[in-house]
């Protein structure tokens, strides 16, 4: 925010992940508060002023252009790996990589894991808070005590090369989040040739094209995950292959260094030819930094807080 509600002599670009507040937004669905209605209502205002903005991927542009009405360019990340590196497939059980938590689907998936008698699935990840029980692998224990700890193998976190050597030796791979802003799991699977079943929540289901280099899934509607396991269970060696070697193409033409540069260099050349935004008065003064910097300076920071949750209450 400093940046574009500040005079300044140069352009502003912003790169979008995920925000403070979409982040608590969806990590903390039960306890939503002023403070993050605050941080979201700012970021709203103040993203508009940037004089380009890039998103990771469609999704999240997607989001964004509905909540500010200014277009957004996608330049998704670069990813590049070993030219050797394939999968073995020599896991009976699938795989999920990510933190535990909620909107990592991690429920999603247990809910999906009921309808299936026959499949386990690991999740490598550190475990979480959630919700209002004291953490994630402690609420799904007592909330699916048939599924998490026998269909569903929760082994903590791991390092980067022992977590690839799982992707490559996965049957295959799910991401079930409720809302990821891109997911490089999705994508480092892909480049190694795994057969991925991602949910369309996640940002990179761009990558994927339903059928042909991998599955897509509604993560409000945990039997159709539940349907795509089945589906890639039963798949031949022959077929595992064909779709692993159409992903790890799609990577390579997608995400590759120098086609990413491309975007990144044309998107600059864009911005380089028109004026520098003027500047926003109203929110220059709102977020001047001796307000952040010192927010109950007479008073004035807390009482202006207190004015618009009064206004929020009341409708007016």
């Amino acid at each position: 925010m400093p940046w574009v509600v500040s005079e300044r002599k140069a352009k502003v670009v912003v790169s979008l992940h995920g925000s403070n507040g979409q982040v608590d937004w969806y990590s903390n669905p039960n306890n939503r508060n002023f403070a993050g209605d605050f941080v979201r209502v700012m970021e709203t205002a103040t993203l508009g002023l940037a004089d380009a903005i890039h998103a990771n991927s469609r999704s999240n542009a997607r989001f964004w252009e509905a909540k500010i009405n200014n277009p957004i360019q996608v330049i998704p990340p670069v990813l590049e790996l070993p030219d050797q590196a394939s999968t073995n497939g020599n896991s009976p059980r699938g795989l999920v990589v990510g933190r535990l938590q909620n909107w990592k689907g991690a429920e999603v998936l247990c809910r999906a894991l009921e309808e299936i008698s026959d499949i386990e699935i690991e999740w490598v990840g550190a475990d979480t808070p959630w919700k209002s029980s004291s953490s994630a692998s402690e609420y799904l224990k007592k909330n699916y005590p048939n599924i998490f700890g026998s269909k569903l193998i929760w082994n903590g976190a791991l390092n980067y090369s022992e977590t690839i050597k799982k992707i490559q030796e996965a049957t295959f791979v799910v991401v079930p989040s409720i809302w990821d802003v891109f997911n490089m799991t999705a994508a480092e699977a892909m480049l190694l040739k795994s057969v991925v079943i991602c949910s369309h929540a996640a940002g990179a289901e761009m990558l994927i094209n339903d059928g042909l280099n991998g599955f897509l899934f509604d993560p409000a509607k945990p039997s159709q995950l539940a349907d795509c396991i089945r589906k890639v269970s039963q798949l031949s060696l022959q077929q595992k292959e064909e779709l692993g070697r159409n992903a790890r193409d799609s990577i390579f033409n997608s995400l590759s260094k120098s086609e990413i540069l491309k975007k990144l260099q044309n998107s600059y050349k864009e911005i380089l030819v028109n004026d520098i935004k003027p500047l926003d008065e109203w929110l220059s003064n709102f977020l001047r930094p001796e307000m952040i910097e010192n927010p109950d300076s007479n008073g004035v920071f807390q009482r202006g807080l207190k004015k618009i949750g009064r206004m929020i209450l009341h409708g007016r």
